[in-house]
């Protein structure tokens, strides 16, 4: 099965060319659907939100064989409710976990079978300090990237499913972060101390590292997918070049092998076009990505405030953190964006 970040499709003129090889279009894939999905949709392009229209999900599918969409992500309830998304996700025979119409729903786990008929579980979980919207009693939002709820539902899954794999898929960091939380990285660790068998993120919208701990793997952040750039916003979303190198992330565990397959961007061309295939625990890209893999907890954490890429002003999230510091952060992460805003529009105020 092989895993990707970000799909978000607003309609059928601005999919990407897709250069995938063959061998790969017919193995199993999961991503993340960053938006809701939308049968038209065209007028909400001059609107601050991501969405996917039906269409290009429709012609996406037909490209590649996707089974499974996430949806634990900061823009799920952008344009519509999680309802409509589901019920059109069913109808594409597409199955979907991280986001429900309550807590409970939320937190229901996606069960597939491999080629060889085992089975995988995942799990997905959206983190609140982007901006995903939490699911609570009988509110519609995405299951809390929050760290007692993770661990008792990894359990809670152990105990259920004792003889299939768990998979664990993350929407967590910041934007444009090149490196893991401290927390993220220690919430991996110990997940699979638990007994999960990888652990996956996105949202940062660019390739991060991977380390292999225990045997299994961790992929911090696989970058986008198919998003094409200038479309959303009237025209005015678009990433750092860095983005534009997106990774395909395989498992095999009947080979016992983890495949990173790398792709690019062509902005100019609107197409994904592919690079190479190779073994993780071969890859050169993802060497320069790790630098501090051989970084215990507490000298990573000394490390990570020191190299990250995001360093004015947003806080940095610990393993240990008390619930009263998180809510903290969370709050100055909050006023922060507010602030921000506040001086955008005063300058776009100020231009016209």
């Amino acid at each position: 099965m092989i895993f990707t970040g970000d799909i978000a499709c607003p309609n059928l003129e601005a999919l990407p060319d897709l250069e995938i090889p063959e061998d790969l279009k017919r193995k199993a894939w999961i991503s993340n659907l960053e938006g809701a999905i939308e049968i038209n949709g065209d007028e909400l392009l001059s609107e601050v939100v991501v969405f996917n229209q039906l269409s290009a999900l429709q012609k996406i599918k037909e490209a590649i064989d996707i089974k499974v969409v996430t949806l634990a992500n900061n823009h799920i309830t952008d344009t519509s409710t999680i309802r409509q998304t589901e019920e059109l996700l069913d109808e594409l025979n597409v199955k979907y976990c991280g986001a429900g119409i309550d807590i409970n729903s939320s937190k229901k786990a996606c069960v597939i079978k491999e080629d060889n008929g085992k089975e995988v579980v995942i799990l997905n979980f959206g983190w609140r300090s982007i901006s995903c919207l939490e699911a609570t009693g009988n509110k519609e939002g995405v299951n809390p990237y929050e760290k007692n709820n993770i661990i008792s539902q990894v359990k809670y899954i152990k105990s259920k499913y004792d003889d299939r794999k768990i998979i664990v898929f993350f929407h967590w960091n910041y934007e444009l972060e090149l490196y893991p939380q401290p927390f993220d990285r220690e919430l991996s660790y110990a997940l699979i101390d638990l007994g999960v068998d990888a652990v996956i993120g996105c949202h940062a919208h660019r390739v991060q590292g991977a380390e292999i701990y225990k045997g299994k793997p961790i992929i911090y952040g696989l970058g986008n997918w198919i998003f094409p750039q200038s479309v959303f916003w009237n025209k005015r979303l678009k990433f750092p070049e860095f983005c534009s190198l997106q990774l395909a992330f395989e498992i095999d565990w009947d080979l016992n092998e983890y495949i990173c397959h790398w792709f690019f961007y062509d902005r100019e061309k609107n197409k994904i076009n592919f690079i190479e295939s190779e073994k993780l625990i071969h890859s050169e890209r993802m060497v320069e990505l790790t630098p501090y893999k051989k970084l215990n907890n507490k000298q990573y954490e000394k490390w990570f405030k020191k190299n990250r890429y995001h360093k004015k002003m947003l806080p940095v999230f610990y393993f240990d953190d008390k619930n009263y510091v998180i809510d903290l952060k969370n709050r100055w992460i909050q006023i922060r964006h507010y602030l921000i805003m506040s001086l955008v529009k005063f300058k776009n105020l100020i231009i016209s």
